[in-house]
């Protein structure tokens, strides 16, 4: 019982989490859905709910930690899953480096909602955060077209209309809803 009061209230704190960060950056997660399969987790009893330590979910970070709540549609207890994680390690791409990140990433298998104004039916599919780590190649906001890594952020903008080089901030939905393979660096709505 006590097992379980805990789960449901690690997961209500993710789950408010995600709801806050949709509101306000119009994003909330979706790194896939399944807690299990990200590197170095480990599964609380039976709870649904995941601690992660290693090299998270781009299986190459130096070191990562977090947790990860999965929905009901993935065997947890609440309707709305994700994770949050933060992690460090060298960064790809130009310039190299050290890099750093913590994103909060709702599953994919989370309900959609109805549209409100320019926030998107999937919000919370989508994920938010503070990122320079890339694993693949940096593109400041450019959508390469190409297979992607991590978003490294870089930019902040209104899709076709406007971009601002601004570091770290990350985020996507509709257009990227995966924090860890995106095409896409930075943070842009709708």
């Amino acid at each position: 019982m006590i097992r379980r009061v805990l789960a449901l209230g690690s997961v209500s704190l993710i789950g408010a989490a995600a709801f806050a960060v949709s509101g306000v950056s119009h994003v909330a997660a979706g790194y896939t859905s399944d807690c299990g399969t990200i590197s170095g987790s480990t599964e609380v009893g039976s709870t649904g709910v995941y601690v992660i330590a290693g090299s998270g979910r781009t299986g190459s970070a130096t070191a990562a930690a977090g947790v990860c709540v999965n929905n009901t549609s993935d065997g947890g207890l609440v309707p709305v899953g994700g994770d949050l994680e933060a992690g460090a390690s060298p960064t790809a791409g130009a310039g190299g480096g050290p890099g750093v990140y913590a994103v909060l990433d709702g599953s994919d298998h989370n309900p959609v909602l109805p549209p409100v104004g320019p926030i998107p039916t999937s919000v919370l599919q989508g994920y938010a955060g503070i990122s320079n780590y890339e694993t693949g190649t940096a593109n400041d906001g450019v959508d390469c077209g190409c297979a992607g890594g991590s978003n490294s952020g870089g930019a902040v903008g209104v899709k076709g209309v406007v971009t601002l080089p601004v570091p770290l901030i990350v985020c996507g939905d509709t257009s990227g809803p995966d924090w860890d393979s995106n095409s896409r660096d930075g943070c842009f709505v709708p």
